[in-house]
């Protein structure tokens, strides 16, 4: 998995608390998002942004071939 692992303390009753959020970055848009907000493909993360983006968007939109292309590097990465 592609990413990071925050590490957090969060201050509970009776004491504090460390607080673990694996981080990935998303393919599309390139942000650091929580790996359970969004969906991996293979080894690659796409947030929920850019997949709802990405869904909606018509062939004909100029966005259009963007995502292609990103669509693509998954599979570079992969047989790479």
């Amino acid at each position: 998995m592609k990413g990071i692992m925050l590490l957090s303390l969060q201050g509970k009753k009776g004491g504090w608390v460390m607080h673990e959020e694996a981080m990935c970055n998303c393919i599309v848009c390139g942000e650091l998002k929580p790996h359970d907000q969004g969906l991996r493909i293979v080894t690659e993360f796409i947030c929920g942004s850019c997949e709802r983006e990405m869904v909606q968007t018509d062939v004909l939109d100029e966005k259009y071939p963007f995502y292609v292309h990103q669509m693509r590097q998954i599979w570079i990465h992969k047989n790479a």
